[in-house]
This record gives C-alpha cells, structure tokens and sequence, in this order.
C-alpha cells in the first residue's frame, strides 16, 4: 500500500491545527483518529487509554468500540500489547489474533475485519494509551506508514495531555477526565439508537453526522441530543 505524502502532511497538519484551537482533547483525539484512519485505507479504529484500568476512549464505529471493549476487559489484544509494550503490534488474521490472545481473533473476525494493526501513546516513556487500526481486506502496511501512524499517536497524545510540560500523574488525571466525556458520547448513542430505531452502529454515525452538521465537536453534540432528550424532543 503506497501513501501519499501530501495528504499524510495535510492530516497531520490538521491534527495540530485543532491543538492550538480546540479545548476539548476528546473532540482533538476524535478528529485525529478518523484522519490517521483514513491516510492509511483503514476500515475502523479505536483509541484505547491506561488509568487506573483500560478504557475506551474514541472510537470511529460501535464495532471497533465493541472490539477496544473486548481487550480492554480481558486485558490482552494487539492494543493491549503496544500500550505495555511501547511498541507497533500487528496481527495478519483472525487466525492469527485467536492465536496470539483467545477470544480477539474470533471477535475480530466475526465484526468483519481480516487484520489489525495497534500504535503505542506514550508520555515520558510510559504507555498511556494505543491506537487500533482495523481493515476489512488482507494486506499490510509499509515501513513509512507505520511512522506516520506512530507521529498522529503522538500527535494525539499532547491533545490528551496538553502542550505544556506536566508530571506523569496530571497527565493521568487528564486521560481520565477525557474518559469522562466519552460516558456522554455512550449515552446519546443510546438516546439515538431508541428514537431513531437502529442499531449502536448506525447511532453512532447520527451522532457524528450531528456534530458535523451543527459544526461542533462529538462531545457538544452528545450533550445536546441528551438533553433534548430529556425535553421530550430528537434530532
């Protein structure tokens, strides 16, 4: 798989951009996410983070959620592994991944992707955090695409942590302030998939639609499906 240059640098420079203008790191790793995915043909991708356990922090599709779910609960998985390990982790295969951590694999292969591949978030040589990246057809990646997804995870990890220079505890303490907003997201999923009589997978591209039709960030537009839900009223 080839890459083009310019549109990596364009990506990248539109993730930096967001930095000095947008307040909210959530909104920033949401953004930044979907723009790393797509430099790179990925089908999904999800951002797993490490406070006190694993948690899910974006994601681009409910069944990329589901799979960050899956390893945040049983602890293993390719994002797991890069989180603990500092390290790129791919895995070929559904086979591959049910080998390496039973029970991924399967998961993996039943939401429809064929291979993954997870880079590490790192604050001060500790990992805080990975990015998941999932595709639906077999192939691999090249040596300066797999740079350029490392650069967008540390990109992404100055949004969480901010830019000036903080002890590795606030920068703890900011991964789980960002955990937060995301329960908001979970909920106006919810909100979504009732009123509009659709799966978690369709909501959650309502949600997005939203947030970019009123021109705000994810967690602006989840506060306000909820609380329009809470007048009795839907979007």
């Amino acid at each position: 798989m080839s890459m083009d240059r310019r549109s990596a640098l364009a990506g990248l420079a539109r993730v930096s951009g967001l930095l000095v203008s947008e307040h909210d790191p959530l909104d920033v790793v949401t953004a930044g996410l979907d723009l790393a995915r797509c430099q790179v043909s990925a089908d999904a991708a999800g951002v797993l983070v490490a406070g006190e356990t694993l948690e899910v922090l974006a994601a681009t599709s409910h069944r990329a959620t589901d799979l960050e779910i899956y390893q945040a609960g049983s602890e293993q998985g390719p994002c797991v592994d890069s989180i603990r390990g500092g390290r790129v982790v791919a895995v070929g295969s559904p086979e591959e991944g049910e080998a390496r951590w039973p029970g991924f694999g399967t998961r993996m292969g039943a939401a429809g992707y064929a291979r993954a591949v997870a880079v590490p978030m790192v604050w001060r040589d500790r990992g805080i955090g990975g990015l998941n990246f999932f595709w639906t057809e077999p192939g691999t990646l090249a040596e300066e695409e797999v740079v350029m997804l490392q650069t967008f995870a540390d990109v992404l990890t100055i949004a969480v942590v901010h830019v000036r220079p903080i002890e590795l505890v606030e920068a703890l303490d900011r991964v789980q302030d960002a955990l937060a907003a995301r329960s908001g997201i979970e909920q106006a999923k919810g909100v979504l998939s009732w009123q509009r009589d659709v799966d978690m997978e369709a909501a959650y591209a309502a949600l997005l639609d939203i947030a970019r039709d009123r021109g705000v960030g994810v967690r602006e537009a989840a506060r306000v499906v909820v609380e329009q839900a809470a007048r009795g009223q839907a979007l």
